[in-house]
């Protein structure tokens, strides 16, 4: 994973945990959430940070619906989605 996007990544995580909203806002309707609230205090219950092969899954979840209620989320996603390719 390029270093960007794994950075690109890492602040939708820091960003979506720091607010908590989506946790159960976007829990059914998103496939990218429940994973990145997984991933989040898998985090926090073993000390170790979300590594770079997990975030990139992570990204990969998002279908680009709009759903997320955050435009810079949905803007960070595809910036992240597209530093890939």
């Amino acid at each position: 994973m390029p270093v960007s996007q794994a950075k690109t990544v890492r602040s939708v995580l820091d960003a979506c945990t720091d607010c908590d909203i989506c946790r159960f806002l976007m829990d059914e309707s998103c496939l990218l959430f429940p994973e990145l609230y997984r991933l989040y205090d898998k985090e926090k219950e073993e000390g170790h940070p979300v590594s770079e092969d997990e975030l990139q899954r992570l990204s990969e979840l998002c279908t680009l619906c709009g759903l997320c209620p955050c435009p810079n989320i949905r803007g960070d996603v595809i910036q992240a989605k597209t530093e890939r390719v």
